[in-house]
């Protein structure tokens, strides 16, 4: 009873081993699905450009703090098919559905919207990468 006691501790220690190794660490890690990313398009028309730029650095700062990386920022687009959209186009990318959500209705967004979302009429939304 003994030695099959110390043989099965003696293989959960060599299971525990070799998990924590570096390779046991990868394949724990290699068994985990990533979430997808998520990108926001935001098609902003300006009705009051000079108001509605007191509103920008105040929304940038919010979103760069919740992990956001400009991919796409303009006012130059060519359509390819039907009309052409909003005068101004950002394209952001984020880690997931959830880190917009949480960047969206962090304190410092809500303060940047309060300033600045008068002024352009805003269509925003978020769809998850592959």
């Amino acid at each position: 009873m003994r030695n099959s006691r110390l043989s099965a501790v003696a293989a959960l220690a060599l299971l525990v081993g070799c998990l924590l190794s570096p390779g046991g660490m990868q394949a724990l890690h290699a068994q985990q699905k990533p979430l997808p990313v998520a990108y926001v398009i935001s098609e902003i028309e300006l009705t009051n450009p000079g108001a509605y730029a007191k509103g920008v650095p105040l929304a940038t700062k919010a979103l760069a703090a919740s992990g956001q990386k400009r991919l796409a920022s303009g006012d130059t687009t060519v359509p390819l098919a039907g009309e052409a959209p909003a005068t101004r186009i950002v394209l952001p990318v984020l880690e997931s559905l959830d880190a917009v959500k949480a960047g969206c209705t962090s304190p410092a967004n809500v303060k940047a919207r309060k300033v600045g979302n008068h002024y352009p009429r805003l269509r925003i939304f978020a769809v998850e990468g592959l």
